[in-house]
């Protein structure tokens, strides 16, 4: 697993702009329905079988990659409110994992996560075959293929409005598609003053406005902005 070619892939694909994926077997999570709201022993439970291949329970580290799951017995409360609100359901507390219901959530593609690891007998699976059709794949080996999200929003982008909203709020508005993250900033507190972009500029956004991350390290994350209004 020291030679892993999803690993390379993936790394040389971050290269250009951040991003994280997920590992996914729905064979290796626990059945919700028979398990009550609070599904436990996921990919933890097989770390030692095929999981090792979808880069789960933290491997990603390993390889310097940024994984939207995996085991950590101290989670903040805000990433366990985001990922059951995701999943629709609860999970026991050792970790924060993507269940079927989450591959549909609008919250899915503001965790940044551009790719899926699925085993490599997709195609063949019931369970994982109809996902091919929403997220092609870019990447195939013996074990694994990566598939690509292609709805995933950036690490950060520009909006012109802000909302503010009651604390606890923001998450079921996102999760329904009530409000669009890609157009509307929600705050609980007093947005500032945004100014709309310039007349005739709202065609020509993606290339007169950006946020490229330029510095990446735990506890610090820098931007460079081009904005066309404050």
């Amino acid at each position: 697993l020291f030679q892993n070619g999803a690993a390379d892939f993936l790394a040389q694909e971050m290269q250009g702009a951040p991003g994280r994926y997920a590992g996914y077997d729905p064979a290796l999570l626990p059945d919700v329905a028979a398990e009550g709201d609070l599904p436990s022993q996921a990919y933890r439970n097989h770390w030692r079988g095929p999981a090792n291949w979808l880069l789960v329970h933290n491997w990603g580290t390993w390889f310097g990659l940024e994984d939207m799951q995996g085991y950590n017995p101290i989670q903040t409360q805000r990433y366990v409110e985001f990922v059951d609100a995701l999943n629709g359901h609860r999970q026991e507390y050792h970790e924060r994992d993507l269940f079927p219901a989450g591959l549909t959530s609008p919250l899915l593609d503001l965790l940044n996560v551009r790719y899926l690891i699925v085993p490599a007998d997709a195609p063949e699976r019931a369970d994982l075959a109809p996902l091919l059709d929403d997220f092609p794949p870019v990447y195939a080996d013996a074990h694994v293929r990566i598939l690509e999200n292609p709805e995933a929003l950036p690490r950060a982008w520009l909006v012109h409005a802000a909302r503010q909203v009651a604390p606890g709020e923001a998450l079921s508005l996102l999760a329904d598609g009530a409000v669009d993250p890609r157009q509307v900033a929600l705050l609980e507190t007093a947005p500032p003053l945004l100014a709309p972009l310039p007349a005739g500029d709202e065609a020509d956004e993606p290339a007169t406005e950006r946020a490229t991350v330029v510095r990446s390290e735990p506890d610090r994350l820098e931007l460079e902005v081009v904005a066309q209004t404050p």
